[in-house]
């Protein structure tokens, strides 16, 4: 992006047509302190906007990029049906295979959305979406049955009646 700028001259006569060039004030010489302030509130206003602008035109991510040997792959959320924890490894399971990844639990639960996912017990996550039913300290996702963790059994069960 161009930077803001901010003239400062002791010739009014090119103060109209420096807009032309997207400054963001015209300062004439002698400048006072009260002016100055003013001048660089604006700018620092526009930069302001700028970024809000940029952070709500970002489109946050569908997909989780995992390295499965030398191959780059992206799968998308909808895919994913849960992951495990496996020392310094990971295990992410989908409806047609699971994956080897060198990537920690803590790496992939930064990676993905609070929103969508959850962590159930220390070994797994899950896609929220995806539980079929919760019985006792287990969830089912598809076949797969997988235990929710005394610690985040309370935190699960809010968040599917959330959803609900």
């Amino acid at each position: 992006p161009p930077p803001r700028v901010i003239l400062t001259t002791a010739y009014s006569e090119f103060a109209l047509e420096s807009y032309d060039y997207g400054v963001v004030d015209y300062l004439l010489k002698p400048i006072e302190l009260p002016r100055f302030l003013k001048a660089v509130d604006k700018v620092m206003a526009s930069a302001e906007k700028e970024k809000k602008q940029e952070t709500t035109e970002v489109v946050s991510p569908q997909s989780l990029v995992i390295k499965v040997d030398a191959d780059w792959m992206r799968i998308p959320y909808s895919e994913l049906a849960y992951i495990q924890s496996w020392g310094n490894y990971i295990k992410v399971f989908t409806a047609q295979q699971m994956y080897l990844v060198a990537m920690t639990m803590t790496e992939v639960e930064r990676r993905l959305p609070s929103t969508q996912f959850m962590r159930i017990h220390k070994s797994y996550l899950i896609p929220l979406n995806k539980i079929d039913r919760m019985s006792g300290n287990e969830v089912f996702v598809g076949t797969a049955v997988i235990p929710v963790g005394l610690t985040y059994r309370r935190e699960l069960i809010d968040r599917l009646k959330e959803i609900q």
